[in-house]
């Protein structure tokens, strides 16, 4: 990918429960739940590949560490920009507020303990979740 604009995110974020509520509102109509599912258990059963083509499973916005840190600002900047080389699209068109919002409800999924897991990790992780038809059909593409 080809550097573009900086992004430079917001200074001051609200937690508030009411910031929070409509975040939640906006990660579905986002469709942020397609991959994360509604709670932020990142257990879609779909298959998701990156761009290279391996299979790829989303974080579990509870309790795994986010890609880039789990500051607001860091949050922030993965909704604005995506995750280039992954399936996670960029959100230009959300507003100022809209993203707040988004970051407040990503933030509101956390629940201790984190955990710090490889890829290899994860994806076993995600393989008893998921059928193992799954991984038999993207070694076969």
């Amino acid at each position: 990918t080809a550097p573009g604009e900086f992004i430079v995110a917001p200074g001051i974020f609200s937690s508030s429960s009411k910031m929070a509520a409509h975040g939640r509102e906006l990660f579905i109509k986002q469709a942020c739940v397609s991959c994360h599912g509604v709670d932020g258990a990142g257990d879609d059963p779909a298959p998701l590949y990156d761009d290279p083509g391996q299979a790829v499973f989303p974080r579990d916005l509870r309790y795994d560490d986010f890609k880039g840190g789990n500051e607001a600002g860091a949050i922030y900047t993965r909704i604005v920009a995506g995750m280039p080389g992954s399936p996670h699209p960029p959100h230009l068109d959300l507003s100022d507020v809209e993203l707040r919002a988004l970051v407040a409800y990503c933030q509101s999924l956390h629940k201790e303990p984190r955990q710090r897991l490889t890829n290899y990790q994860r994806a076993v992780q995600a393989s008893r979740r998921r059928p193992l038809h799954f991984f038999a059909e993207s070694e076969n593409e």
